[in-house]
């Protein structure tokens, strides 16, 4: 009920959302990697899906009455701080038991605009986890969500992380997929654009987060 409510609240009331090649998630586990521009953008892609869940900070946890509510919506902590790479292998673990579940993870890290990314901003975290728990990444393109403005949200094809591509052996961090999921959602930005032959909204940020392109 709550998703559903949270669905026509966002969908039909605050935004005008228009998604394309949206695919059925529901065979399998697989990795949402949408660009990351607006607080929004966890929540639409929440409300989108049956079985999403979303991983983020463990920070976002440490007040008791946000940390109730994250875990009552599927929200599932990570603790990047400690120790990193026991993170996202925990992560992994995790996924890997979960049956017919897509988790939600944002490969910029933060908000900025993926326009001015250089691919030091695109985050290895996705691209370990779906390496290690053998799940496809479904890139998706998103427009910045604006209050009572129509968003496209455009879905790509998905991206199978293969740890015996020599590739993905660089230091660990992953550069062909990061790179790879950069040059589709750009491409998937173009598309949005063409289905409706119009520009998609320039991205604003705050003072804060103008400065994350690097």
């Amino acid at each position: 009920m709550l998703k559903k409510i949270s669905n026509l609240v966002l969908y039909k009331c605050l935004f005008r959302i228009h998604e394309y090649n949206k695919p059925d998630l529901s065979d399998g586990k697989y990795i949402l990697c949408p660009n990351h521009s607006s607080d929004f953008d966890g929540p639409i892609f929440w409300a989108g899906f049956n079985q999403v869940r979303i991983m983020a900070k463990q920070e976002c946890f440490d007040i008791p009455v946000i940390n109730t509510i994250l875990r009552s919506v599927d929200v599932v902590p990570v603790d990047r701080k400690a120790n990193p790479v026991l993170a996202l292998k925990n992560a992994s673990e995790y996924m890997m038991q979960e049956e017919n579940r897509t988790f939600l993870l944002f490969p910029q890290g933060t908000l900025s605009d993926i326009n001015n990314d250089t691919l030091s901003r695109i985050k290895p975290g996705a691209f370990f986890i779906a390496d290690h728990s053998a799940s496809p990444i479904i890139p998706v393109f998103i427009e910045q969500p604006r209050l009572f403005h129509k968003v496209r949200i455009v879905y790509g094809m998905p991206i199978v992380v293969d740890k015996n591509n020599p590739f993905i052996n660089q230091n660990g961090k992953y550069s062909y997929y990061r790179e790879l999921w950069k040059e589709e959602v750009l491409r998937l930005q173009q598309e949005a654009e063409m289905l409706e032959n119009r520009q998609v909204k320039k991205v604003k940020l705050n003072k804060k987060h103008r400065i994350n392109s690097n």
